[in-house]
């Protein structure tokens, strides 16, 4: 991944607030969906989009999925945080 440490940091900031947001509504999942669309722009307008994983765009698009299988949720979460401590350790190791 070639973005910069600080974008890439952006990211997990970002990330992890999705990551914290509960989705248990058509209200909460309509407004996930638009910090996660929003989070999209930010990745392709940065030049970040083309560096991150693949498993990032499904995460993205899957909150309706996760909401009705908490074992699809849960795998796909755990990846996420993973990517999430990934980009945190670059930011630390840069300090």
């Amino acid at each position: 991944m070639v973005a910069e440490v600080s974008e890439r940091h952006r990211l997990g900031k970002q990330l992890r607030d999705l990551l914290d947001s509960p989705v248990h509504t058509k209200t909460e999942l309509d407004a996930w969906y638009q910090r996660a669309r929003n989070l999209e722009v930010w990745l392709t307008s940065h030049d970040v989009g083309s560096d991150i994983p693949e498993l990032l765009w499904h995460y993205l698009a899957d909150a309706d999925i996760r909401l009705k299988d908490s074992e699809y949720a849960e795998g796909q979460e755990s990846q996420i945080r993973k990517l999430v401590a990934e980009l945190e350790s670059e930011f630390r190791n840069q300090e």
